[in-house]
């Protein structure tokens, strides 16, 4: 059966062309190298994901179609071939770069029933080189999921949401994820949308939980702190322990926040307020004009009443008599 049409079919591998050797070299981790193709052994993969497999070749070969087969003799069952230079069939992809003299194999969505032999194959007049590789697919626990931010830090300062994901780097899929706040499950998505609105609170805790059928592991805590649940809102989020960040957000009366800084003010809130602080600006300008007009003019004035003083008491003004 195809691979893209079910389970790999497994051939009892025949006791011809050196089999005692060949297990022999694959029980000590070598890497034999035949005539015109070559690469590793033994690749592992993991179940629901995906596995890539190079295929060494001599310059000779380079114009031939290449193959991946099941199988480790030339009877073995093609499940891709080159057309020209690339092929695909079900979850079986081929590649071939013949400048680098390689041909990669891609296997997608592995199962447990994939695990067996198989050979890099080169159509060749005569006899087609061949060389036998083992696939190993195995299940493997949930890796502790990592968070991390899809919006950018100051994404809420323009009205928007913060959003957090969960996700499991390694591990058997599927992998199903939860969102918990405090022990309450809220949500069963790998993305954890944070808006201001459903701040009841001044500081919330949330963690994700990773499960898959090998077992289920919990990531950081997710610390949102609420410093103002007035009518305009801003909050901060701490991924585990983050340090703080600028952000841009901020402004000279609150403290610095932990990236991303959230600011989800209302639109009309910021127009108003830039406004104020326009008018307030203008206000401080126009004040400091008048004071200095004032003081100028109570300068020239005082010059003004000493000078008509002294012009009205001129040195030929005849001196008042003293009484007898």
């Amino acid at each position: 059966m195809a691979v893209g049409q079910g389970e790999f079919t497994h051939q009892k591998r025949p006791r011809s062309r050196g089999t005692v050797a060949l297990l022999v070299l694959v029980a000590v981790g070598l890497t034999p190298v035949s005539d015109a193709v070559w690469g590793k052994v033994r690749v592992g993969g993991v179940v629901g994901r995906a596995v890539t497999v190079d295929c060494h070749y001599e310059a000779e070969y380079r114009s031939r179609p290449k193959y991946w087969c099941h199988g480790w003799t030339e009877h073995c069952r093609v499940l891709v071939k080159t057309n020209g230079e690339h092929g695909r069939s079900g979850r079986v992809s081929i590649t071939d770069n013949r400048t680098r003299g390689i041909f990669t194999v891609t296997v997608e969505d592995l199962r447990s029933g994939d695990t067996g032999w198989y050979s890099c194959g080169i159509a060749a007049p005569g006899k087609d080189p061949l060389f036998n590789v083992h696939l190993q697919v195995s299940d493997e626990p949930v890796s502790v999921p990592v968070l991390g931010f899809l919006s950018p830090a100051n994404v809420s300062c323009d009205g928007g949401k913060v959003t957090v994901s969960c996700k499991s780097e390694r591990g058997s899929l599927p992998i199903s994820y939860t969102w918990y706040e405090n022990t309450l499950k809220i949500s069963n998505s790998n993305n954890l949308d944070l808006r201001c609105q459903s701040f009841k609170q001044q500081s919330h805790q949330y963690y994700c939980k990773a499960s898959n059928n090998r077992g289920t592991k919990t990531s950081e805590m997710v610390t949102v702190i609420v410093p103002n649940t007035g009518a305009t809102c801003s909050y901060a989020v701490h991924l585990g322990n983050s340090e703080p960040e600028k952000t841009g957000c901020t402004s000279k009366n609150e403290p610095m926040m932990t990236t991303p800084f959230a600011s989800t003010e209302k639109k009309s809130n910021d127009n108003q307020n830039d406004t104020t602080r326009s008018t307030c600006t203008e206000c401080s300008m126009t004040w400091k004009v008048g004071c200095w007009l004032y003081f100028a003019l109570l300068g020239i004035c005082s010059i003004s009443v000493s000078l008509f003083t002294s012009t009205r008491k001129g040195p030929n003004e005849p001196k008042p008599h003293s009484s007898p």
